[in-house]
């Protein structure tokens, strides 16, 4: 019995061994795919791709492609440049910037209940309550909920209210220009993004809190995706934008890494 226990013991300890082997942190994509469905500021505005086959004189076929899209569509990052000329653009943004610390304040309840609904102070605040300051050097992300209307342009715009009616006037979420001025004079945050369109509410006309953090070279990430699967705290965040020179904003794969 003795040799037989032994091989089960030892059976066992490889199991776990492996077992501990295949765990480890999670990978979540933050970029919605480019197709015909990405949202653009214009609904007539749309992303092209032409698939084009040849072959080789020695046979080989393969495929290559041409798009066509704006810099300001689907998930990408906004730059100073983009508002203010001369400043930081894509390019320009230091490396140790777009590698950084996580941070999601949740305001989707206040959004059910107010489209409008804009990040205030004291919802950073009271996010601070529970799990301490804001990272140093953080990258952070609020969570809308606003997402559940994505790919419909107009639904994610805000231009259709319940009896199917289009709005003249875009209704979504964001950031106050208070609450930007305050995470720049209070804290130290390298980019901030969000599940809209914006990171100014629909009924702004001045682009108020996108323009303060810009000026202050926090850069913006919008359209962000699957934000529901990141921790408030403890996320590590890769932001990889299309390296477009003197472009003020391009095209962003972000990949979030939770431990």
């Amino acid at each position: 019995m003795l040799p037989w226990l032994v091989l089960v013991a030892g059976a066992l300890v490889i199991q776990r061994a492996a077992a501990q082997r295949t765990v480890g942190p999670k990978l979540v994509d933050l970029s919605y795919v480019f197709d015909k469905n990405t949202i653009y500021p214009s609904p007539t505005a749309n992303f092209s791709l032409d698939v084009h086959y040849r072959k080789t004189k020695h046979g080989v076929r393969f495929q290559y492609e041409n798009f066509c899209a704006s810099t300001r569509g689907g998930t990408h990052i906004l730059t100073p440049r983009h508002l203010m000329k001369g400043r930081w653009s894509v390019t320009d943004i230091p490396l140790n910037r777009l590698v950084a610390p996580g941070a999601v304040i949740d305001i989707a309840i206040h959004v059910l209940r107010n489209r409008d609904y804009r990040l205030h102070i004291s919802d950073v605040l009271r996010w601070e309550d529970i799990h301490g300051k804001l990272p140093q050097g953080c990258i952070l992300l609020v969570r809308t909920g606003w997402s559940r209307y994505w790919p419909s342009w107009y639904k994610y715009h805000g231009q259709m209210n319940g009896t199917s009616h289009y709005d003249t006037r875009p209704h979504h979420p964001g950031l106050h220009p208070d609450a930007a001025t305050w995470l720049v004079s209070k804290r130290k945050v390298y980019g901030v993004g969000i599940d809209a369109p914006s990171l100014d509410y629909g009924p702004s006309k001045d682009s108020g809190a996108q323009h303060i953090l810009l000026a202050a070279n926090i850069y913006s990430l919008l359209n962000v995706a699957n934000l529901q699967e990141l921790p408030s705290v403890g996320s590590t965040m890769f932001v990889f934008p299309m390296k477009i020179r003197s472009a003020g904003a391009a095209p962003v794969r972000i990949l979030s890494v939770v431990p």
